[in-house]
């Protein structure tokens, strides 16, 4: 009964925290970017009446044992200033600080040095030895590939929705071409070969590009950062549409007039074609 230990992960460091303060029964605790300090009425997740069981207003150096604070210092969720620090001074704890860059982002924590950091912390206190099972051979590998396989796979799903739906939204009908008689031969072959592969690059440049885009402004502004990663996405389109327009009007010298640019902005700012891409970032934060 005296090698009872605790250890949460974000809402769950939170919880830990509080059972520890709580139940003196609890002799070792690790917490991983815990939620120690936070405003009840911006995150309503306990009831009214209850704001005296927040770590912040609870831990102190007296109903506090043996506590391994784990965060890194850049955590894009939580501030590691306004928690672990937070519960540093109140309890005198142990903070480990992750510097370096992480998979997934600093609130994750995915990483091999968090789980052997925290199985020493326990191995020491209950056993009086960190390695008394031998030494910790841990790789965080496979959720690595794991992860990178779940992101394509939620990617594809994505662009097959998308494309799905888009036939619901049909584009202008462009006038019918006469097809060219197509022309063989090795050097044909190798010129459509090439078509082919610049196209298949364009659409991965693409798709890096879009990711990277959210990714940032995820980053940056949280799930508000998907919206305005749209929003750049749309302003950047539109920037390269219009430079585009200006290139052709100099090639035909023709004379620059703000209504052409009005009916360029027009013919491309359709309401269906606003509807479609509502809809597509409704499937991407769905999945996100």
């Amino acid at each position: 009964a005296s090698q009872i230990g605790l250890i949460g992960h974000s809402l769950g460091g939170f919880v830990v925290l509080m059972n520890q303060a709580l139940d003196p029964r609890f002799n070792v605790t690790v917490a991983w970017a815990p939620l120690v300090n936070f405003d009840p009425q911006v995150i309503p997740i306990i009831p009214s009446g209850y704001e005296d069981y927040i770590p912040a207003n609870l831990l102190n150096s007296t109903n506090t044992n043996n506590l391994l604070i784990i965060m890194h210092e850049d955590d894009e969720v939580i501030a590691f200033e306004d928690q672990a620090v937070v519960a540093r001074d109140l309890t005198n704890c142990t903070v480990f600080r992750i510097t370096e860059p992480l998979f997934g982002g600093g609130h994750q924590l995915f990483s091999d040095v968090v789980i052997i950091e925290s199985i020493k912390w326990f191995e020491n206190y209950f056993f009086k030895y960190e390695k008394i099972n031998g030494p910790i051979i841990i790789t965080f590998l496979v959720n690595y590939v794991i992860i990178i396989i779940t992101l394509i796979l939620l990617v594809l799903i994505v662009l097959t929705l998308i494309i799905y739906t888009s036939k619901f939204f049909p584009y202008k009908k462009e006038g019918l071409v006469k097809p060219m008689p197509k022309i063989t031969g090795k050097l044909s072959k190798i010129k459509d070969r090439a078509i082919r592969i610049r196209k298949i690059l364009q659409i991965i440049v693409y798709i890096a590009l879009f990711l990277l885009n959210w990714e940032i402004f995820e980053r940056a502004f949280g799930l508000a950062g998907i919206f305005l990663a749209s929003l750049n996405i749309t302003a950047v389109y539109f920037i390269v549409k219009i430079i585009l327009y200006f290139r052709k009007l100099k090639k035909q010298e023709v004379k620059f007039d703000l209504k052409q640019i009005w009916v360029l902005i027009k013919s491309e700012f359709q309401l269906k074609y606003l509807f479609f891409a509502v809809i597509c970032n409704g499937y991407f934060i769905t999945l996100y």
